[in-house]
């Protein structure tokens, strides 16, 4: 008897996934697979409470990317730092303004970030002081992100040093309840304006040319011989349904008939006593 061949399987490991270097690298997770080297490219969330022990930062989600796995751990570096949407209204207040700005930079590194900042004001201001304010925001957080790296960038927000520093600056303009990061993401580059996608023109036959013209022809003469010359045409009925509507018929005719011969006999009647 020929022996068998079993396929051997593969036992699962668990993977410790692991912040990165600025915040002790912490344990964000574990993952059961059954290859480490899968999970390079994946993206892990984490409440950011669990990661600095700070009940302060309760509010804020960061995601991670998985780039290498060492002795069974994964490292991770930080894609994104996010507020709840939960927590931007609870802060929102009547007789406030609340002031957004979406900006796009590069880090010391030239890494491509998108900052979104989050402020409201202490008492209901000018349409001026809020432009002057829009401004100032630009100037500050460009010449704040140009002078950090991407890493360093990522800690200072969750350290909570950009938004005091912003602060600072811009209660000078106008007096501020809140000045937030609410995301602060990694941003792919887009293809520039100018640059447009080649593409290869198949030349065709003019014998196949001809005959897509002459098909659509056709096509278009069909359309307009079913929108004009063709009517809607009745249907005569046939002989057992003429038989069937006489028939049922004949007792609606008979009370017609008695009817009338009532109505006779009442008139003579009546000219007989006169």
């Amino acid at each position: 008897m020929a022996k068998t061949q079993t396929a051997k399987v593969k036992k699962k490991v668990w993977v410790t996934i692991l912040a990165p270097k600025s915040l002790n690298e912490r344990p964000i997770g574990e993952a059961y697979v059954a290859e480490p080297g899968l999970l390079v490219g994946r993206v892990v969330s984490c409440n950011l409470m669990s990661l600095t022990d700070n009940i302060k930062n309760q509010n804020a989600n960061m995601k991670f990317f998985i780039t290498d796995i060492r002795d069974n751990k994964a490292q991770t570096r930080p894609v994104s730092f996010e507020l709840n949407q939960t927590f931007i209204k609870r802060m929102m207040r009547r007789k406030k303004n609340r002031v957004d700005e979406s900006l796009p930079f590069k880090t010391a590194d030239n890494k491509n970030v998108r900052i979104k900042l989050f402020l409201l004001t202490n008492n209901t201001a000018k349409s001026s002081a809020i432009s002057k304010l829009r401004v100032k925001i630009k100037e500050e957080t460009k010449n704040l992100v140009n002078r950090t790296k991407y890493d360093e960038l990522f800690d200072s927000v969750v350290m909570h040093r950009v938004q005091s520093k912003l602060r600072g600056v811009l209660n000078k303009i106008v007096p501020l309840k809140v000045c937030e990061v609410r995301v602060l993401k990694e941003e792919k580059e887009k293809r520039k304006i100018g640059e447009k996608q080649t593409i290869e023109k198949v030349e065709i036959p003019e014998e196949k040319k001809e005959e897509r013209t002459e098909n659509k022809k056709e096509e278009a003469l069909k359309e307009e011989k079913k929108k004009v010359g063709k009517k809607e045409t009745k249907k005569l009925p046939s002989k057992n349904e003429k038989s069937f509507r006489s028939e049922a018929s004949k007792p609606f005719r008979k009370i017609k008939d008695v009817s009338k011969s009532l109505e006779k006999s009442e008139t003579s009647q009546k000219e007989e006593k006169k």
